[in-house]
Order: C-alpha cells, then structure tokens, then sequence
C-alpha cells in the first residue's frame, strides 16, 4: 500500500494537484461504495467509511440531484 501511496503521491506534486482534490474523490469514492445497496443511511456509512457525517450527507444529497 506504501508503494501505491508513494507512487501516486509523486504524480500529484509533478502535475501540482492539490491533496484536497484526490481526498474529495476519494470521499466520494468511499460514500458510493458504501451506499450501493441503497440501504445505509448516513451514520453507518460515515462510520464505516471514516467520512465525517456532514461529508456523508454532502455527498448523498449530491448523488440524488444528479439521479434526477
């Protein structure tokens, strides 16, 4: 996992990316996987993903507008 990290973390600092943009997908990535069932609602998928309540709720409201 180190090796993918370190691997990954030197092709953001040679296109100058930002950490904030990798952990926004990352949340998001976290969030769909967690929710693909549809079943979850935001407590257990912020507490088995790690992503904070608020970025939960962010997220899945986020998803719902773009099913629309």
């Amino acid at each position: 996992m180190a090796a993918i990290l370190g691997s990954f973390s030197k092709v953001l600092i040679k296109n100058n990316i930002p950490l904030v943009a990798p952990v926004g997908i990352l949340k998001r990535a976290l969030v769909e996987a967690a929710t693909e069932d549809g079943g979850a609602t935001d407590s257990p998928v912020s507490f088995g993903t790690g992503v904070h309540h608020k970025d939960v709720k962010r997220l899945r409201a986020t998803n719902l507008e773009r099913a629309d």
